[in-house]
């Protein structure tokens, strides 16, 4: 009987012990899973924050950066610009031409070409008329005119026997007048009469009028020979025409 017992408790004491080995495994399982977690978590924030420190450090860089990189350029700014200056004073020291625009010569024996300081940029005769070169318009131009009736000879008419109401004369004109100026300053100044309409048509001179003679009778005129395709008013004369009124009866009286 107390062999039977103490199988028993022996079994029952091998029974608990298997069970407090089997729970403290568990248990050492559940710690050390627990303590890997918290290990993860601890080692992510710290990545986290090492990340963080991290790009706030590289933009940092890139700031200071970007900084020096304007700081050189305008150094480099500065420094083409000193060095230009300086060319500058050096080029208009080492060619004092560039300074000057006329240095008479040392010698007046030498020739401009010969000396070195010498910059001609002037013409030589600077006191001279650049208009000199133009053409001087003349406020007064000189032309000669003629009033001849000779055709109307042969008609019953009221003309001079000479057959001209004025012979060959010169009259000074203002440059730029017109046929019809200088006859109209004519018969005024030689008392004949003068009939036209509005200038530009010529009815009648010294009273020998158009249609006087024949049905084709009337007055034309000439400059230097040739016929103007142009009323009296639009031929503006030139200094030395010769103007020729002349009375005409039939086609046959024209040149």
């Amino acid at each position: 009987m107390c062999t039977m017992n103490k199988k028993k408790l022996i079994i029952i004491s091998s029974v608990i012990v298997i069970l407090c080995v089997i729970i403290g495994v568990f248990q050492h399982i559940s710690n050390t899973s627990k303590s890997n977690d918290e290990n993860s978590l601890s080692t992510n924030a710290i990545t986290e924050e090492q990340l963080s420190e991290s790009d706030e450090n590289q933009n940092n860089l890139e700031a200071e950066n970007e900084e020096d990189i304007k700081n050189e350029e305008k150094q480099n700014n500065e420094n083409n610009n000193i060095n230009n200056s300086n060319n500058t004073n050096n080029n208009n020291k080492e060619n004092p031409q560039n300074n000057k625009t006329e240095t008479p010569n040392k010698n007046a024996n030498d020739f401009p070409q010969q000396n070195n300081n010498y910059v001609e940029n002037k013409p030589q005769n600077n006191g001279s008329n650049n208009n000199n070169n133009k053409p001087t318009q003349k406020e007064y131009i000189s032309v000669s005119l003629t009033i001849s009736c000779k055709n109307a000879l042969k008609y019953d008419v009221n003309v001079p026997a000479s057959g001209y109401f004025l012979n060959t004369k010169t009259f000074e004109v203002k440059n730029g007048q017109s046929v019809f100026d200088v006859l109209s300053k004519a018969c005024k100044e030689n008392g004949i009469s003068l009939y036209y309409e509005e200038k530009s048509y010529i009815k009648g001179i010294g009273g020998l009028n158009e249609k006087d003679c024949t049905d084709s009778s009337g007055w034309m005129y000439r400059v230097n020979g040739t016929l103007p395709l142009k009323a009296a008013t639009k031929y503006i004369l030139k200094d030395g025409d010769k103007v020729e009124f002349y009375y005409v009866t039939s086609f046959q009286d024209m040149p």
